[in-house]
């Protein structure tokens, strides 16, 4: 099984505005002192090349899997995917 995890962007522009406040105020490490600058990047760079570009590439390299890849948005849709998978396969047995 291949599961693409493909949040919501709005979850994902939140995600990385909260992780940027935590970083300024000190609440979470940092590798580098982050700037309105980067801020902008990646929400508004990187975010849309992963939708444009990234997500594409990663289609393309698991074509080949195509029937064993899942698109979901979080890891609960994961895990009920796979606790659905053993119980078909314990009812086989």
């Amino acid at each position: 099984m291949i599961f693409i995890i493909k949040p919501n962007r709005f979850l994902r522009d939140y995600r990385v505005i909260k992780r940027f406040i935590k970083s300024r105020l000190g609440i979470e490490p940092w590798n580098y002192k982050q700037t309105l600058k980067d801020l902008f990047q990646m929400l508004f760079i990187r975010n849309k090349d992963f939708d444009k570009k990234k997500l594409k590439d990663i289609f393309e390299l698991t074509e080949i899997y195509a029937e064993k890849r899942f698109v979901v948005q979080n890891n609960k849709e994961v895990l009920k995917y796979v606790q659905g998978q053993f119980e078909v396969a314990s009812r086989r047995h």
